[in-house]
């Protein structure tokens, strides 16, 4: 990690910190980077989670009448063939959105960890 003086740091949190003398601006930039990650997560995490709602709502629609295939004779709007060819059609699509937002969530669930171990470090 480089030292930089005052007048290049070009930040308000920089100067500060330069003035306490008690972390480099590279450091400062490294945990706002790393916060921008979080926050970037969060939306994603978000998104998916409005997404993976309207696929839980059509995958369980669609396994429903496959389960029980005589609810078809009260809501013959469909035939089984094509409940199949939907539930495996949005089955991968479920799949990435659940495997999105278990990545972002590990992420969100440890950014705490490891920004407190991270304010540890002089």
């Amino acid at each position: 990690m480089s030292e930089v003086t005052l007048r290049e740091a070009d930040c308000d949190v920089c100067r500060r910190a330069l003035q306490k003398r008690s972390i480099t601006c590279d450091r400062i930039y490294q945990i706002n980077n790393m916060s921008s990650l979080y926050l970037l997560c969060k939306k994603i995490h978000r998104i998916t989670m409005f997404i993976a709602v309207i696929l839980i709502l059509i995958m369980s629609f669609t396994g429903t009448f496959m389960k029980f295939p005589f609810l078809l004779a009260y809501f013959g709007l469909f035939t089984i063939a094509q409940l199949t060819q939907w539930h495996s059609l949005f089955s991968p699509y479920f799949a990435l959105t659940i495997l999105i937002m278990l990545v972002t969530g590990v992420f969100m669930y440890l950014y705490p960890i490891l920004k407190k171990e991270d304010s540890s470090k002089p």
